[in-house]
């Protein structure tokens, strides 16, 4: 796939024409996979508009709907809802203990959001989770 291969710019072209006509676990990747690439081009309301469709209508294929988590957190932060984002977080961390590679990047986002905050409110602690 051109996900793994670090073509994003194929990748993104391919999971576009692949949601057309998807159903199931590949609608619901293909459906994070757009929530991913509006978060990398800035458009942080409408990423977290299709991570609402994936989670709300693919709840089943909770692997996506988790990632699709963590890209709304990221957004959030960016719009400015630090609060909002760590809570998201925190909630992929406590709930999706069976993925660990989400669980590990629910951590790392976390960790960098607490970091930045710290920066700026001596009342965050960074090396709390």
């Amino acid at each position: 796939s051109a996900i793994k291969t670090g073509d994003e710019d194929k990748a993104q072209e391919a999971y576009k024409e692949v949601e057309k006509i998807a159903k199931g676990e590949l609608k619901a990747e293909a459906l994070y996979y757009d929530a991913y690439f509006k978060h990398k081009d800035a458009e942080y309301k409408a990423s977290n508009k299709i991570v609402q469709t994936l989670v709300a209508d693919y709840a089943a294929y909770k692997y996506f709907g988790a990632k699709g988590l963590i890209v709304m957190a990221k957004n959030f932060y960016e719009l400015g809802d630090a609060f909002q984002a760590t809570y998201i977080l925190e909630s992929v961390i406590k709930n999706f203990t069976q993925y660990k590679d989400v669980v590990e990047e629910a951590k790392a986002a976390l960790q960098k959001i607490k970091r930045e905050e710290a920066k700026t409110n001596e009342s965050v602690n960074p090396n709390e989770n």
